[in-house]
């Protein structure tokens, strides 16, 4: 049996056991008093530039047995290349759609954009396919600050182990403020910039050393996409990196945990299709 089993064992048995103490440690300050479960939530995922099974990725099973296991939520997995017209229905039925960064920007592209289901998103090439940013704005993989200097969003690589909450009032906060330590290790996160973001966006939190770097924000629905056009749904952007080897979601905090928690609660409980 390996360590990380064992470890998955004990974490069963102190739910199983402990309701009451779990509840207290996971409960952020600022969350809304109900906490949805059991809704249906559609998972796109890829294959980590084919070094994965579709959906088989460390990261993309970690993320859904976090939704089903702690957040009590049924997660239905889609593959980034099915056909356009399959994976649209599967959105517009669902109560939230999550793309997962495992997935290639160019194989989804504009395939669900139209969709009025709320979509968390940590894929930072498909922010332009949203419209959340400028769609002929300059994106980059960076690794330097001169890198940053010329994009508009993009990915800032292996640097990276805090942000900086700035708006610490919003739900998406969750309760937290300030420098947030998210990666136990430095990582990669994801970000739109200031000048290319639609002006609509609600700004939570940006990279630690590149405040112009938005690492979390929302767009709600019927807000002004870049172009000027209603978002037709409600709209989060995420700053998590899908690591092809290490799984980047096996590095995150706890103080990562309850961000993301707080995201998907925000999404099923903000702005819903009507």
């Amino acid at each position: 049996m390996t360590r990380r089993r064992v470890k998955a064992i004990a974490a069963v048995c102190l739910l199983l056991f402990s309701p009451l103490m779990y509840a207290q440690q996971a409960k952020p300050t600022r969350q809304p008093d109900f906490k949805p479960s059991g809704k249906n939530i559609l998972m796109v995922c890829g294959d980590e530039n084919k070094t994965v099974v579709t959906c088989t990725s460390i990261g993309d099973v970690t993320v859904k047995n976090r939704i089903e296991l702690e957040m009590g939520h049924k997660v239905t997995r889609i593959g980034h290349d099915a056909p356009a017209d399959e994976m649209l229905k599967a959105a517009n039925a669902a109560d939230l759609v999550i793309i997962t960064e495992s997935t290639l920007s160019g194989t989804i592209g504009s395939k669900i954009v139209s969709t009025p289901t709320a979509v968390l998103s940590s894929e930072a090439f498909l922010q332009d396919e949203f419209l959340q940013v400028n769609p002929k704005g300059k994106n980059i993989e960076g690794r330097t600050a001169e890198d940053m200097k010329v994009s508009d969003y993009g990915t800032l690589h292996d640097t990276q182990h805090s942000i900086n909450i700035v708006n610490p009032k919003h739900p998406l906060a969750a309760g937290l403020s300030g420098r947030v330590r998210i990666y136990r290790l430095p990582g990669t996160m994801h970000w739109g910039g200031a000048k290319a973001l639609a002006p609509s966006a609600e700004v939570v939190a940006t990279l630690l050393d590149y405040p112009d770097a938005k690492t979390i924000y929302v767009i709600r629905r019927g807000a002004k996409l870049y172009d000027g056009t209603p978002a037709p749904g409600l709209r989060i952007q995420y700053f998590i990196e899908n690591d092809n080897e290490r799984g980047t979601t096996n590095l995150m905090s706890p103080e990562a945990w309850r961000l993301w928690d707080a995201a998907i609660n925000y999404a099923l409980t903000t702005d819903t299709k009507r």
